[in-house]
């Protein structure tokens, strides 16, 4: 599910940076302008993917974490004798 993550959010950076790029290109935005203002929004867009990936993980974690804690106070069979 990592992998997929990453690769969303990679995919997502660079299409951002991308139409930030054609966008102002179309505007006869010069040339350095236009690349620094895609880069901003692909960096933008790589931090909110990653912000978002660490509370996503976390929340996998804790869940993963609370049904492993209900199994594990379970009674077992026998455990008793």
């Amino acid at each position: 599910m990592r992998e997929l993550l990453q690769r969303v959010i990679a995919l997502s950076a660079v299409l951002t940076g991308a139409v930030v790029a054609g966008i102002n290109v179309m505007n006869d935005t010069p040339w350095p302008l236009a690349l620094t203002r895609a880069a901003i929004a692909l960096g933008i867009v790589l931090f909110a993917g990653t912000v978002i990936g660490f509370v996503l993980m976390r929340t996998a974690l804790r869940r993963h974490y609370e049904a492993w804690l209900i199994q594990s106070r379970r009674p077992r069979a026998g455990a008793g004798r």
